[in-house]
């Protein structure tokens, strides 16, 4: 019996004129010199750069809707958070619908707290809140 891995086949292989192209080794250069290139695991990854000047987000827009439409997360979907936007929503959302059983104004007590400090951070630059989602500063 010979190695699976020998590119040399038997004598009388059976098998070799059924299926053609089965004579050759697994991992031949043959096997890989059509379709795409293979990538090298050495390679450098690359960074997406975007384009600055067209992509760029408000930060008098951004500052405006929080203000104003913060209670629907508005300026976190502006942004390009669409995760908060959406907690945000959801919790304006159950407050209306749990105001008859007061406890709505938990969750607007909550949703308040949370854009205000969302407003403060967008004014003064804090955290990650001079940027949007992607990481591209906010034009001022």
């Amino acid at each position: 019996m010979t190695s699976p891995y020998n590119r040399e086949q038997p004598e009388g292989n059976p098998y070799s004129s059924q299926f053609p192209g089965q004579d050759r080794p697994y991992y031949s250069q043959e096997f890989h010199s059509g379709g795409y290139p293979q990538q090298g695991y050495n390679q450098p990854l690359s960074q997406q750069q975007y384009s600055v000047d067209s992509d760029q987000k408000s930060w008098v827009a951004t500052v405006i809707l929080c203000f104003f439409l913060g209670w629907f997360g508005a300026h976190n979907f502006y942004t390009g958070r669409n995760i908060f936007g959406v907690l945000q929503l959801s919790l304006n959302v159950a407050g209306c619908f749990t105001l008859l059983f007061g406890i709505g104004f938990l969750f607007w007590g909550i949703l308040a707290l949370w854009v205000f400090i969302e407003f403060i951070m967008i004014l003064v630059g804090g955290g990650s809140y001079d940027k949007d989602a992607r990481g591209v500063r906010l034009k001022k």
